[in-house]
């Protein structure tokens, strides 16, 4: 059912579409075959792949291009959007983009000290800017928790015990410096970094079990807090040498103890036991014994034993799980849901081509998106029937903030944050979290779809950058008048990111828009705001 519901949006919806054809061609995407017939238009599906890779509509010169799809998505797997795009499906992975983290509301007050606000961010960016590192680099993507480096704001190297990395790296994030860790800790990819540490923190009595689930929950995508229990009421839970004891002995609690309890073995380094920053930054060599006093569970990975984060990175960066978990989201992300039985055949489709690629994700996402069901129809592959076809899907509120920031250069921000990034100002109100997106339109979404397009038209017009696409249409035009049929055409076109001609139903609606405004507000200036309002809150926009 269509999503066309503003007049400009009723118009269009009736232009004619173009079949979407052809087989997968790349060399390692699987054996594919699906209806041409039943596939989305092929304008849509451009429309849909560029957002959902490069965070942005398809550029207006490739309206009408004869470029193959599967030569359009070589072409956005190379881009460099795509890797910080890569980054962006993994902070809502591991949830590290949230508000406000310790401290460093009260460091900032001090003199000399970066913003507290700029510190926050940093934080939530260190395993982001690592995922971008690994796909910009096309490594195996098991270096996630195997790698020697990390990758943080240079802010970071002054509060927190880093030193600037050295060697070649290859290409590195945006914004971003390699950095070594200096108080001793083992290096081992996003294991190491503090960014994880202080999102999950443990005291002393949980023991490290709460992080360890979330690196269960993240890598291995098994969150023991599923696991029914049946939990005996006679354990005295006041009491710590009751809890230590139950965990050790009774049938119900060993259920999860002893595979978590081990697992979180590993981590005794980052305990602080004392309140206190200098505690709180930094890895405490010391202490990564302590498991022999408080749970006595040797460090293991699920029965497989080790000693320091290194061993717990090798291991789980060559578990089958750790390979599947990874397939997993990125399937969830790129097809709009979690998968199903039914979709299993699907699932292993792309894992296979993952694993052949060497772990690589530029191949699982050319596996998913060469795939039928991304593209819009029934297909079969090596393992049985295909997944459902997505037929539409909502764009996540990140991808709806930089769609607009690409075509106008508007962001909204909240203390010199992205708004959509931060639950206190739009992020929760769009249906999202530092947990990730919701997979369902709601009046939030709506409103703050409205409030950026009205923020983006007011921007683009008081200053059209012609580094945008609709600033380079603007710079230079004589807003005192209506504009002209060719001139709306053109703003269409490069918004919904399929051709509108001058002579449609489309551009006559929106010309009748602008003469509407005209005649209620008197002001030519509040009559191209309502024309590129409407323009930008059209539904097209984040309909998928």
């Amino acid at each position: 059912m269509s999503r066309r519901v503003t007049a400009a949006g009723i118009a269009l919806a009736a232009s004619s579409l173009l079949a979407c054809e052809g087989a997968p061609t790349a060399a390692d995407a699987p054996r594919l075959q699906h209806r041409a017939s039943a596939a989305l238009d092929a304008e849509r599906l451009r429309a849909r792949v560029s957002v959902d890779l490069l965070g942005r509509r398809p550029a207006p010169e490739t309206q009408g291009s004869t470029e193959s799809y599967e030569a359009a998505v070589e072409a956005h797997l190379d881009d460099a959007a795509f890797a910080r795009t890569v980054g962006d499906w993994y902070a809502a992975v591991f949830r590290t983009r949230i508000d406000r983290y310790r401290f460093f509301d009260e460091r900032a007050q001090a003199p000399g000290h970066a913003p507290a606000e700029l510190l926050h961010t940093a934080v939530g960016e260190e395993i982001p800017a690592l995922v971008t590192w690994l796909v910009l680099n096309d490594r195996p993507f098991s270096e996630l928790v195997r790698a020697p480096v990390t990758f943080v704001d240079p802010v970071l190297l002054e509060v927190w015990p880093l030193e600037p990395a050295e060697g070649d790296f290859g290409r590195t994030p945006p914004g971003a410096v390699p950095a070594r860790y200096t108080d001793g800790r083992p290096a081992a990819g996003v294991l190491s970094t503090n960014a994880f540490m202080w999102r999950f923190t443990s005291t002393v009595e949980n023991a490290n079990r709460g992080r360890a689930n979330a690196l269960s929950r993240a890598l291995l995508c098994e969150d023991f807090l599923d696991r029914p229990i049946d939990f005996p009421r006679d354990i005295d839970l006041s009491d710590s040498e009751s809890i230590r004891d139950a965990v050790r002995t009774v049938p119900a609690c060993l259920g999860c103890h002893a595979t978590l309890d081990p697992l979180a073995s590993h981590l005794w380094g980052f305990v602080h036991r004392q309140d206190e920053f200098e505690v709180w930054r930094t890895y405490h060599v010391a202490q990564e014994q302590d498991w022999r006093r408080e749970t006595r569970r040797a460090p293991a990975f699920f029965g497989v034993p080790g000693e320091s984060l290194g061993d717990l990175g090798a291991r789980l960066g060559a578990d089958p799980r750790f390979v599947n978990c990874t397939v997993e989201q990125v399937w969830r992300v790129l097809m709009g849901r979690t998968p199903r039985l039914a979709d299993d055949a699907d699932v292993a489709t792309h894992r296979e081509a993952f694993v052949r690629s060497g772990l690589r994700m530029r191949a699982l996402v050319r596996s998913i998106v060469l795939g039928p069901a991304y593209r819009g129809a029934a297909g079969r592959g090596p393992f049985g029937r295909l997944a459902a076809p997505l037929d539409e899907r909502l764009a996540r509120p990140d991808q709806l903030a930089s769609t607009l920031a690409d075509l106008t250069g508007y962001r909204l921000t909240f203390d010199g944050r992205d708004a959509l990034r931060v639950d206190e100002a739009l992020r929760t109100v769009a249906g999202a979290s530092d947990h990730g997106a919701a997979s369902e339109t709601s009046t939030g979404l709506a409103l703050v779809h409205r409030r950026l397009a009205e923020g983006a038209a007011r921007f683009v017009l008081d200053t059209p950058d012609p580094e945008t696409p609709l600033g380079r249409l603007l710079n230079g035009v004589d807003r005192a008048a209506a504009p002209s049929a060719a001139l709306v055409s053109a703003l269409a076109t490069t918004v919904l990111a399929r051709d509108i001609a001058p002579e449609s139903d489309a551009v006559a609606a929106l010309s009748a828009l602008y003469a509407d405004a005209l005649a209620v507000s008197h002001r030519p200036a509040e009559a191209w705001h309502a024309l590129l309002t409407a323009l930008l809150a059209d539904p097209e926009v984040i309909f998928l």
